[in-house]
């Protein structure tokens, strides 16, 4: 959670090494479990959280931050019925504009706003949306959202009324893919705009054989990951052979993960290594899962298999791929160019 002000889960009573296992009725399992959780079924207001401690169960009811990502500003999460501002992000554009812990925002560009979900329809409906519907209209090329907030705020202080222009930061969105997944990237966009905040985070523990246990079941759901793409790719009309990535795309992604850390290079390594193997044993010509796939044709009849036949299926398969290889490369430089 964030350190200068105290979280949902410090107010609710929370301590580390504590297990949750269930939010608002469903079953919590593993981590992965909370955030599928929060980005699928929370719609806001209170959380009921059964916690074990101890071997002992109870609940505990937490209330969320909202947080907008784009200023920096976070609720008074004890009420979200109310506009009071309960924390500021340290260099934020909200912390650059001047306003204080305490501030009560009442109006977004003339807009009155009674609490923080409407702050948050307010910011996308007033400023985002019709950015974004231009540039599906194709009025406009690009989207710079170069504009800037006006939000009045009631001051703690002396009670007055003030009107503050504050410029959010850019939200990060690949324009290339936006034409196609337009409820993805507004459900992106309202994200960052409001997010829910409990101030949780796993547990990290450093055990040897647990870790390479940890390090197959990440490479299991990686593999998982893979047959799941490959379904979209067959049976999703929103998602085709465009949204692949070949070496231009990797060595893009490689550097940002190079720039995000140590650890996150060596988890992009890993996955990387995991989908290259097990797309290498899809029985494909060409790949070593075709030459499998001859392999077990010729146990079962046992008898070889024309090597000349074998030969120009093999060829086919890499004249195949070679095209795939182009093309994917040509989407690579035409998306990071712009």
């Amino acid at each position: 959670g964030f350190s200068y002000f105290e979280s949902a889960a410090q107010r609710a009573g929370l301590r580390a090494g504590d297990r949750i296992v269930q939010m608002n009725g469903y079953d919590i399992h593993k981590w992965d479990d909370i955030t599928a959780f929060m980005n699928d079924h929370y719609d806001g207001g209170p959380l009921v959280l059964v916690v074990e401690r101890n071997g002992e169960r109870f609940e505990r009811t937490v209330y969320p931050n909202m947080v907008i990502g784009t200023i920096g500003l976070i609720s008074d999460g004890n009420n979200l019925t109310d506009t009071v501002i309960g924390g500021i992000e340290p260099n934020s554009p909200a912390d650059k504009a001047g306003l204080k812990i305490g501030d009560r925002i009442v109006k977004i560009k003339g807009i009155p706003v009674q609490n923080w979900q409407e702050i948050q329809i307010a910011l996308y409906q007033t400023y985002y949306e019709p950015e974004l519907q231009a540039f599906l209209n194709n009025q406009k090329r690009s989207l710079p959202f170069d504009f800037e907030y006006e939000m009045t705020v009631i001051r703690k202080n002396s009670g007055e009324e003030e009107t503050i222009k504050i410029s959010p930061l850019k939200i990060p969105i690949d324009y290339n893919e936006l034409r196609k997944e337009t409820d993805e990237v507004t459900a992106r966009v309202k994200g960052l705009l409001g997010q829910s905040l409990i101030g949780i985070s796993p547990r990290m523990e450093r055990h040897f054989f647990r870790s390479i246990w940890a390090g197959i079941a990440s490479t299991f759901n990686q593999i998982t990951n893979v047959f799941r793409t490959v379904r979209l790719l067959v049976g999703n009309n929103n998602v085709g052979l465009s949204d692949l990535s070949g070496p231009v795309g990797i060595f893009d992604m490689t550097r940002t993960q190079a720039m995000s850390g140590a650890l996150n290079l060596l988890f992009w390594v890993g996955f990387i290594s995991a989908n290259i193997g097990l797309v290498n044993l899809f029985p494909l010509p060409a790949l070593d899962g075709g030459r499998l796939i001859f392999l077990l044709i010729e146990g079962i009849f046992r008898r070889p298999i024309d090597r000349k036949v074998e030969g120009y299926i093999h060829a086919v398969g890499f004249v195949l791929l070679m095209i795939l290889f182009v093309y994917v490369t040509f989407n690579d430089i035409i998306r990071l160019r712009g």
